[in-house]
């Protein structure tokens, strides 16, 4: 799960907010203009999370038109639940879309659940702080392993809620981790890592790697 900075509303999306409280546009997502989306879409994902959903971190492998559908704008805060919150910029993330035939994860399973003390916001809070993944079967755990304490409570909802330790999603992690392993002792390793958190999934799973390499060499 990515910490997603947001940097600053872009100029587009004020102007189109300022419009709509002004009674001149739209009230209602679903009524938002294409070209206003997918400007929200590409800013969103170059600017802040990196062209990655901001749930699973896959990557997303095209941006361009008319693969628009592989990802969508995630409410946080769920706009059926809180439609006050439907057009603050800091409540949106992007995340997958493609999941026909697949287990569902990410705001796929999500949905409108959402417990604001429990679920872990990435943008007001570090997922990995919160979450850890699993060298040996690339599963993602709570950090803490109390489970009396809240950190506990919070990591085991988010992954649950999103479902992040679906099989696909597990698998995908573990063959990362086993190539990476394969590599342990090539010279430059660690300046390969150091590239691909930028080109492969999981960049968070990538950057523990390189945080703990001095246990790995």
């Amino acid at each position: 799960m990515l910490k997603v900075s947001k940097k600053y509303e872009p100029d587009f999306f004020t102007k189109f907010n300022e419009l709509r409280n002004e009674g001149e546009t739209y009230d209602d997502w679903s009524e938002l203009d294409s070209i206003t989306k997918e400007q929200l879409y590409k800013h969103i994902l170059k600017n802040e999370q990196i062209e990655y959903c901001a749930y699973c971190e896959q990557k997303f492998p095209y941006l361009e038109p008319p693969k628009l559908k592989n990802y969508r704008i995630e409410h946080i805060w769920p706009r059926s639940l809180y439609p006050e919150k439907t057009f603050e910029y800091k409540n949106l993330l992007v995340t997958c879309d493609n999941q026909k035939g697949k287990e569902k994860t990410c705001d796929h399973s999500k949905e409108n659940s959402f417990d604001s003390e429990l679920f872990i916001n990435p943008v007001t809070c570090d997922p990995t702080m919160l979450l850890t993944h699993s060298l040996a079967d690339g599963e993602i755990n709570p950090v803490v392993v109390d489970e009396d304490h809240p950190d506990y409570a919070r990591a085991t909802y988010t992954i649950m809620l999103l479902i992040l330790n679906a099989k696909r999603l597990t698998l995908a992690r573990q063959e990362l981790i086993e190539e990476i392993l394969r590599m342990i002792g090539e010279e430059e390793l660690f300046n390969v890592l150091e590239d691909w958190v930028d080109t492969h999934n999981f960049p968070t799973l990538i950057n523990q790697i390189l945080e703990n390499r001095d246990l790995l060499v």
